[in-house]
């Protein structure tokens, strides 16, 4: 069943895993910030109205004043949008200083440009593991305007899964290289990038990751098949999880975390089940 709503570290197996944000290179926002080291590995060119409830999250950087993507979300209605909670906790350089884009396949260009209002991180985060409950509301300014290019996602009813062994995108601006956790915005993405993981058993997963203290029934595990080499990484969290389900484009994943570094065969990355959520998002969602 569809609800339209028109209205994350441990040593695992010598694998460093990484919450999929960004890398800050100083220990608070008084110093200078440095722009995240983020992409989706193997990924293609995309059109934003293949994927138009895809948006940028924009911060100006306290460096150059110049504003930078920081994560992906995805458009609820016309006021709210999803997001992981790691892209603001504990690393949050302020509303004033924080936007989305929406509208536009290139990274920092066009579409149309909305500050934020609030912010709501899941209470959950973090709290029955590391990266459990990895989710946030963005409250925008005002409302986006709908076209070809900015339209609401679809979500699933609560407790809906996702069967294994199923063909996801995962979609983002990030760097296309990522091989370093070092910044690197010169190999960012000029155009939105998606990519095409599998879906993996659960109970498999935590087998993988060592244990369910790491992996939760909150999460959906994807990855390539034992091929390597395609991923979502650090930066493009936040970022959309589509499924086609009879002709729609289904949210059922918000990207998280996963081992470093990205798009390797055996470990696959970690995302956030948004049917898990749909209740919690219902009732914030206004």
């Amino acid at each position: 069943m569809l609800v339209s709503i028109v209205c994350s570290k441990q040593t695992i197996a010598a694998m460093v895993l990484i919450t999929w944000a960004f890398v800050l290179l100083t220990a608070t926002a008084a110093t200078a910030f440095q722009p995240p080291s983020n992409f989706i590995i193997g990924g293609e060119n995309a059109s934003i109205h293949v994927y138009p409830s895809a948006a940028q999250i924009e911060w100006k950087s306290f460096l150059d004043d110049e504003w930078i993507l920081i994560c992906g979300s995805t458009i609820l209605n016309e006021r709210w949008l999803l997001t992981a909670a790691h892209c603001f906790v504990p690393f949050f350089v302020g509303i004033e200083r924080s936007r989305i884009r929406a509208g536009s396949s290139l990274r920092g260009e066009g579409g149309q440009v909305v500050h934020l209002k609030s912010f709501i991180v899941h209470p959950g985060y973090g709290v029955a593991a590391p990266h459990d409950s990895d989710l946030a509301l963005v409250e925008l300014e005002r409302p986006l305007t709908w076209s070809d290019a900015v339209r609401p996602a679809a979500i699933y009813a609560f407790g809906t899964e996702v069967p294994d062994d199923s063909a996801v995108q995962v979609v983002g601006w990030g760097d296309t290289v990522g091989d370093s956790l070092e910044s690197s915005s010169g190999n960012y993405a000029s155009t939105l990038q998606e990519v095409t993981l599998f879906t993996e058993n659960t109970e498999e997963c935590k087998m993988i990751y060592e244990g369910e203290e790491v992996v939760t029934d909150n999460m959906i595990c994807a990855g390539s098949q034992g091929v390597g080499d395609k991923d979502a990484c650090a930066g493009d969290s936040g970022g959309p999880v589509y499924y086609a389900d009879r002709g729609t484009d289904v949210l059922v994943g918000v990207t998280s975390w996963g081992p470093q570094p990205c798009g390797n065969p055996v470990q696959p990355g970690v995302f956030v089940k948004v049917s898990a959520f749909t209740r919690w998002i219902l009732s914030n969602v206004v």
